[in-house]
């Protein structure tokens, strides 16, 4: 992608440092875990900030469900 570009859109959207956000994976699933890790590399390069929290599929349910962990 291109960098330089994502930083400019941040910096307009009154994020220019960028910002922190968690991503929900299930532990269960390497795809999604993977997936979550390389999404977290990319992110980073423009000043996102993410973390991976992993679940397993019961808990995954409710995390994902709840009203209060999607902002």
């Amino acid at each position: 992608g291109n960098v330089e570009k994502a930083k400019e859109e941040l910096k307009a959207c009154g994020k220019p440092n960028g910002f922190k956000t968690t991503i929900a994976v299930r532990n269960n699933k390497p795809v999604e875990v993977a997936t979550a890790e390389s999404l977290q590399a990319s992110l980073k390069k423009v000043g996102i900030n993410v973390e991976i929290d992993q679940y397993d599929g019961s808990q995954y349910a409710s995390v994902i469900g709840s009203p209060s962990n999607v902002q």
